[in-house]
C-alpha cells in the first residue's frame, strides 16, 4: 500500500479523538456508540494496511491484533510503548490463574481519563504504587478486571526482576464487548471503546 495513504489512515486515530472533544457533550447514546464503532473500524483499517505492506510501518508504530479467547469472534488491538526506554519484558507470561502487578492508565476515545495509578507519561517507580489483579478477573487486592485485560495480560511479559520493573508496556485498544459492553460503569458510558497504557511489572502464582 502507498505509504502516504497508510500515513493518512494512521492519522484517523487522533482525529477521531479530537472530533469527540469538539462537543461539550458526548451527544446521544446512539451517537456515542457510533463514534466508538468508527474508532475501532479505523484501527482495523490501519492494521489491515500494515498487513498488506509491513515495510511501510515506522519503527514503534506497529499495530498488533489479538484474537480473543473469552469472547466469541472478539479481538483487540495494541501497540508497544517505551521500547527505546527499556520497557521490554523478558519474564514468563502470566497464566489465567496468576496474579499480576501493574501500572495502568485508562481513557476514552475523547481523551477523558477515567482511571489510573500513576501520573505522567511513564510510571515513577519511586512514587507511584502498582496494583495487583488476578488475570482471571476474580477478586484480587483491588477487584476484578474486564475481559480485554484478561486477554492482553496473557501475552505481556514482566520485568526481568523486581528491581528493574520495566516489563512490557502496551497501549491497548479494547472494543466495548471486551470492556463494559452495553452497560455504563462509573464515569465510563455504555458502549465505550477503552484505551489503556499497561505496564506489567511482576507475575506471581495464584492460589
Amino acid at each position: 500500500m502507498d505509504k502516504t495513504l497508510l500515513g493518512m489512515m494512521a492519522l484517523t486515530l487522533p482525529l477521531l479523538a479530537v472530533s469527540c472533544n469538539d462537543d461539550s457533550e458526548t451527544g446521544t447514546a446512539d451517537d456515542w456508540q457510533a463514534r466508538n464503532v468508527a474508532y475501532v473500524d479505523s484501527l482495523t483499517a490501519v492494521w489491515r494496511a500494515q498487513q498488506d505492506d509491513p515495510s511501510s510501518v515506522a519503527e514503534g508504530d506497529t499495530l498488533y491484533r489479538l484474537d480473543t479467547q473469552y469472547t466469541p469472534d472478539g479481538f483487540l488491538y495494541y501497540k508497544r510503548r517505551g521500547v527505546a526506554d527499556g520497557f521490554v519484558g523478558v519474564g514468563e507470561t502470566a497464566k489465567f490463574t496468576d496474579v499480576v502487578r501493574v501500572y495502568y492508565k485508562g481513557w476514552l476515545i475523547d481523551g477523558t481519563e477515567f482511571d489510573s495509578n500513576y501520573s505522567g507519561d511513564y510510571p515513577d517507580y519511586e512514587l507511584d504504587i502498582p496494583t495487583d489483579f488476578t488475570v482471571s478477573g476474580l477478586q484480587a487486592s483491588s477487584g476484578g478486571i474486564i475481559y480485554g485485560w484478561t486477554e492482553i495480560l496473557q501475552v505481556m511479559r514482566p520485568a526481568a526482576n523486581a528491581t528493574d520493573k520495566r516489563g512490557d508496556m502496551f497501549r491497548v485498544f479494547i472494543p466495548a464487548d471486551q470492556g463494559y459492553g452495553a452497560s455504563a460503569s462509573g464515569s465510563v458510558p455504555a458502549n465505550s471503546t477503552l484505551i489503556f497504557d499497561i505496564n506489567l511489572v511482576e507475575v506471581n502464582p495464584g492460589d
